[in-house]
């Protein structure tokens, strides 16, 4: 796997993909052929991000992205939960994996909450 800005791509004659690519290790541009290309860019948080932690009162990890417990809740902010990429990158199918578990952590929450103000 290699990292790399790419330039042209053209397909040769046994059907794989010649990539011209500025190489950052050596500071050239190189020429190589490849079975695969994957074009993609970095994800970083949302601009805003970082302001609606702090309003919330969740911590941020160094990355800028919000540290949640497995089931989309946060330990330290009970009654807050988080799904997809304010969690960090992640898939279309992990994403919707993530927003089912805070959903169902959020309906649990409730619940709890709910029961405690009726026995109470």
């Amino acid at each position: 796997m290699i990292r790399a800005i790419p330039g042209d791509v053209y397909r040769t004659p046994d059907d794989r993909l010649t990539v011209v690519y500025y190489d950052f290790n050596s500071g050239q541009s190189r020429e190589e052929p490849f079975d695969m290309l994957v074009l993609s860019i970095g994800i970083t948080p949302a601009a805003d991000a970082r302001d609606l932690a702090a309003k919330l009162n969740l911590p941020t990890g160094s990355s800028g992205f919000l540290p949640v417990a497995a089931n989309g809740g946060n330990p330290e902010t009970p009654g807050v939960f988080a799904a997809g990429t304010v969690c960090g990158p992640m898939s279309i199918a992990e994403s919707v994996a993530a927003g089912d578990r805070a959903a169902q952590a959020a309906a649990a929450y409730l619940q709890g909450n709910i029961r405690a103000e009726v026995h109470s």
